[in-house]
């Protein structure tokens, strides 16, 4: 039971109201009607880090405005996962796409965590430009980095091949971005 009354906490922490969020706990675990279920699936999910109990859109938005800190995941393992705490931010945090700069730098770990996923993120933001999903983006990053590549060796493989390709933007051939101006003037999609 002490799951169930620490995610309520938790939630009406982001803004929610009680009965809003015991309301959230039940729709998450709909299927499921009673307590004992309930507690047993909340235990569970704790354990992958609350994936079927996701913090509503509007928990999220009194969640940024009441200015709690901005943190990175302590060291996230899938690249879907990376691209969610940029786009949306994971488990309550923050967007990292949000982060001031005071906030990206207020830390040395931070800073240095933001540095090298910034690399990653800013990659995907060009591949979702040229018109992939997140998903086909987190493929198509696997496919040419190795789908047993680290984001850490993924990163420093992208630092690379920037000063190796300099006629792509910085870019490997094989992924599809969108390149910003061109010296010539001219936009493109590769």
């Amino acid at each position: 039971r002490m799951v169930f009354w620490s995610k309520c906490v938790d939630m009406i922490n982001f803004g929610m109201s009680v009965d809003d969020a015991i309301c959230h706990i039940y729709e998450a675990y709909a299927p499921t009607t009673n307590l004992e279920s309930i507690l047993v699936k909340m235990k569970v999910d704790k354990r992958k880090g609350w994936k079927s109990l996701p913090l509503p859109p509007n928990a999220t938005h009194a969640f940024l405005e009441e200015g709690f800190p901005a943190t990175l995941s302590p060291s996230p393992k899938h690249l879907l996962l990376l691209w969610e705490e940029y786009t949306n931010g994971i488990n309550g945090r923050k967007p990292a796409r949000l982060f001031t700069p005071k906030e990206r730098n207020r830390i040395r770990k931070v800073k240095q965590n933001y540095y090298r996923r910034n690399i990653i993120w800013k990659v995907m933001e060009k591949q979702v430009e040229a018109g992939l999903t997140p998903m086909q983006a987190v493929r198509e990053l696997y496919d040419v980095y190795g789908a047993d590549t680290s984001i850490t060796q993924i990163s420093n493989k992208i630092v690379t091949e920037s000063i190796l390709y300099p006629e792509n933007g910085g870019f490997n051939p094989r992924l599809t971005v969108k390149l910003d101006d061109l010296p010539d003037g001219s936009r493109t999609t590769v």
